[in-house]
């Protein structure tokens, strides 16, 4: 990775073995069916989970009976989550970034990564920055895909880069090899680094001058957006294999033990935490808040709500497989996908099921919701645009 000489870093505890991440192969394969209306073309959610907190919270109003408006099998294999800017959708899959049209799920163009892309995309600024599995980050044109410049980290790049809003200079992204960079978003040029204790999995959240993030550590760490200096360290008991949500000065996160911990970033304490309490609880899929709740699945197929003010459980709902896919409350609802194949949409005041849809392969994505559709991938390779235009 370029240096500018002036990065710092900092060590933490050795490296451990950690149970996080998943690997790609990949193919490309096929061209879009179904095709139909689609949402409006300003729509936006250009960053995993929607927003630069990551909160996985929108105020627009889910499809309320929908219908496949268009599908596309674009790869072999998946683990990417979609996004959305400037009239464009835009994904990993196999060792490839896509774009496609909103409107009909015809490709744009693709950019040959030459490595596996998990990593969800982050569209900003007119560009489209994505790791790979290789340690590559790439920042393309959004256009046309054409290469704006690469960076490099010394491991894998699984979780989506983040910049603090559409007018942000700086990009924030983890890595396998421990560290969280910051770097220039129009050169790629490192700003400053921070080396954590162990693999950094998900997305940095960035809010209020802080980046938050997590890792296998199991340390929710906060530091200061414009040099990288830690704030503050918080214990939360076994490896952060997702990404926080953050809203109103606190951070909320999950571990691979079903533990829910919230933490007051001023303070750099826990304010509260949920224990799952039950084998195979593991919370893999970062938490959505909003509405005075947060919402978090795990791997027993459960859907779970707290008051996110003191953590008091208010409903669980249960889905047919694993609940990898994180959820999004959308106006007052909650839409998340499951390992049976299935999008489900619940009330958030009560978890009382609103609708659901099965499209078929394990979904471990994030939804991501914009006016008039919910678009959902799934892990074998497929995209699809739901909405209440029916199924052609």
């Amino acid at each position: 990775m370029l240096d500018t000489g002036g990065s710092r870093s900092r060590k933490g505890a050795s490296r451990r073995a950690c149970r996080c991440g998943w690997a790609l192969a990949g193919l490309l394969l096929a061209t879009p069916q179904l095709r139909a209306e689609a949402p409006p073309a300003g729509a936006a959610w250009p960053v995993f989970r929607g927003d630069a907190a990551l909160s996985g919270h929108t105020a627009t109003a889910l499809p309320s009976a929908p219908g496949t408006r268009w599908s596309v099998r674009f790869a072999a294999s998946c683990k990417s989550s979609p996004v959305v800017a400037d009239g464009r959708i835009f994904i990993g899959g196999d060792d490839r970034v896509f774009c496609f049209d909103p409107t009909t799920g015809a490709t744009q163009w693709v950019f040959e990564a030459k490595a596996d892309v998990e990593a969800p995309p982050l569209a900003v600024g007119g560009r489209v920055v994505v790791g790979t599995a290789a340690g590559g980050i790439h920042a393309l044109r959004a256009a046309d895909g054409s290469a704006l410049w690469s960076a490099k980290a010394e491991d894998r790049v699984l979780g989506s880069a983040n910049a603090a809003g559409p007018d942000a200079t700086r990009l924030f992204v983890g890595a396998y090899d421990n560290v969280l960079r910051c770097l220039d978003l129009a050169t790629g040029e490192t700003v400053w680094s921070f080396e954590a204790g162990n693999y950094i999995n998900g997305a940095p959240a960035v809010a209020d001058g802080r980046v938050i993030f997590g890792g296998c550590d199991a340390q929710l760490r906060i530091l200061g957006a414009d040099d990288g200096a830690e704030q503050a360290a918080v214990e939360t008991g076994s490896y952060i294999a997702s990404s926080p949500a953050v809203t109103a000065g606190t951070a909320y996160v999950g571990n691979v033990e079903g533990v829910l911990t919230a933490v007051d970033l001023a303070s750099g304490t826990s304010r509260w935490t949920v224990d799952a309490g039950a084998a195979g609880a593991e919370i893999f899929g970062s938490p959505a808040v909003g509405g005075g709740r947060v919402v978090v699945g795990d791997r027993r197929g459960r859907v779970r709500c707290f008051d996110a003010g003191d953590g008091r459980p208010l409903w669980t709902f249960k889905a047919g497989g694993d609940v990898d896919s994180p959820p999004v409350i959308a106006g007052g609802a909650v839409v998340f996908g499951s390992a049976d194949g299935r999008v489900y949409a619940v009330r958030l005041d009560d978890g009382r099921e609103i609708w659901r849809r099965e499209i078929g392969g394990r979904i471990s994505c994030s939804p991501a919701v914009i006016p008039g559709a919910v678009l959902v991938a799934t892990e074998d390779g497929w995209l699809h645009a739901l909405g209440d235009a029916g199924n052609p």
